[in-house]
């Protein structure tokens, strides 16, 4: 098994760089068993299993993967030396081309910052279900042509029907041979292309020229009529196509289907979001793939523990209900269609509803008045939400006129009495220990906190955050209660 070498810790990411600079125009991901000795599948699956009822006996199992058959194969293709590819140091053996790998200890998940002359991509490695080997890869414009050249040995690790096309693809002054292979039937449900082609297998110019502009992003399924209608079987009501013919599928079986003569044009617009989709679902698998690889450190036990300890607790469950709502309400819900700037953590998505105790609306006295006093996890979710504004249309909440104007209000005694005795307080800071954490499938760094709380409250509401200065992207890290500031 060939041994990679991880120079540069996940901590060592460049990401406010690429969030900022980084404009992928093609994404595609793929995934693919891992092949494990014989028995070896049976006894890992046992480990996990009996981890819940006894996990100091059984540990952590880890899944070990040899990649070494992967580089070896990008590096013949463009010409690298295999060993500084494996060195991941940024030498390829060719000038104007670096290849960069960063990986925590475990050696997964791994990402990739290649450079190919004036092009740039990303790329992310990891492990899925302990048995599936997930690559996901984005290129600007300018490293679309390095993608194309690769796309078939990156996808030659999903087990296929054995159909295999070649598509020539200009790509600036030369002629790009593309392999596309249809993925097995029933196997992928998501955005897709399926083409119909002659008996002959050729294409005419009009499709051939629209799959130059769409290979390598959304998943293709290219094959006779006989051979792509029986695909279409399984779906009630398709109607079959014919030679020549296309079906666009953004969210297969849904409605969102259209199908196209052989002498119908794709429009611009269409091609832009096909390729789009393809660019928001791999950032969606970079995020899958950092989740996944974090959610082997989460306690699960423990958080069970204290769930069970809730069951009949009113409170806590409202709570718990709560929270669920908020992140309903923050998170976007066309996942298929976007890419989103907005992200979080398990962590934060699995606080235990113990730490939100007290948190909910009380009684409280005002302007001699008993009413009730804000939900603080309603406060935090509109303050979480104007940290999620662009940043031109964030407003300043410590902004102040050049020239400050100000007064004192004589008031009479009885004035004092009429005080809110749970009046709504925020605040932000910068933390003291800041660590890291993922967002969209990169290491980021959390170093501020937003805090909200009643000014009879002991303890305040916190959520740590990172949060791009130019991009607007956010990442909420970790929801917990912290003694209110001094005043």
């Amino acid at each position: 098994m060939t041994k990679l070498i991880h120079p540069y810790s996940l901590q060592a990411f460049p990401t406010e760089k690429i969030l900022k600079e980084f404009k992928p125009v093609r994404g595609c991901h793929v995934h693919g068993k891992i092949e494990l000795p014989p028995g070896q599948a049976e006894l890992l699956w046992a480990s996990l299993r009996n981890r819940d009822s006894d996990p100091l006996a059984w540990q952590q199992p880890t899944v070990e993967v040899d990649i070494g058959p992967l580089t070896d194969a990008i590096a013949e293709r463009m010409g690298y030396d295999p060993r500084l590819l494996n060195e991941g140091r940024g030498e390829t053996g060719r000038t104007e081309h670096a290849w960069s790998v960063y990986a925590d200890e475990s050696g997964f998940p791994l990402l990739i910052r290649w450079q190919a002359g004036a092009g740039e991509l990303l790329l992310s490695i990891g492990i899925l279900a302990q048995e599936e080997l997930s690559i996901a890869i984005l290129a600007d414009a300018e490293g679309l042509e390095t993608l194309l050249k690769v796309h078939d040995i990156v996808t030659g690790i999903v087990a296929t029907e054995g159909r295999t096309e070649r598509l020539s693809v200009p790509v600036g002054d030369t002629l790009q041979i593309v392999e596309v292979t249809s993925p097995p039937e029933r196997a992928y449900f998501g955005p897709c292309v399926t083409l119909c082609l002659p008996s002959d297998r050729q294409l005419s110019d009009l499709r051939r020229k629209e799959l130059e502009r769409i290979v390598g992003g959304v998943p293709l399924f290219i094959g006779t009529e006989e051979e792509i209608n029986r695909r279409q079987m399984y779906v009630i009501a398709t109607p079959p196509l014919k030679p020549n013919s296309l079906r666009l599928e953004m969210i297969p079986p849904s409605a969102t289907r259209l199908d196209f003569g052989p002498d119908e044009p794709l429009s611009q617009s269409l091609i832009d979001l096909i390729n789009e989709a393809g660019v928001s679902r791999t950032w969606r698998e970079f995020e899958r793939t950092a989740a996944e690889h974090a959610y082997v450190s989460f306690d699960a036990n423990a958080w069970d523990e204290l769930l069970d300890k809730e069951k009949l607790d009113f409170e806590l469950s409202e709570r718990r209900l709560k929270l669920g709502e908020l992140l309903r309400r923050m998170s976007p819900s066309d996942d298929c269609q976007r890419i989103h700037r907005i992200s979080f953590s398990r962590d934060f998505q699995e606080t235990p509803a113990t730490h939100l105790r007290g948190t909910g609306p009380m009684a409280k006295m005002a302007e001699g008045n008993v009413e009730t006093s804000a939900d603080l996890l309603d406060k935090l979710r509109r303050l979480l939400l104007d940290l999620c504004r662009p940043p031109l249309m964030a407003a300043s909440a410590e902004a102040k006129p050049k020239l400050q104007i100000k007064g004192e209000c004589q008031l009479p005694p009885l004035a004092s009495q009429y005080q809110d005795t749970a009046l709504e307080q925020k605040g932000f800071e910068e933390l003291t220990k800041p660590y890291t954490s993922t967002h969209r499938g990169l290491p980021v760094r959390v170093d501020k906190r937003v805090l909200v709380w009643r000014s009879n409250d002991t303890e305040a509401l916190a959520a740590d955050y990172f949060r791009h200065p130019t991009t607007g992207d956010v990442h909420f890290a970790r929801l917990y209660r912290t003694s209110t500031p001094k005043a």
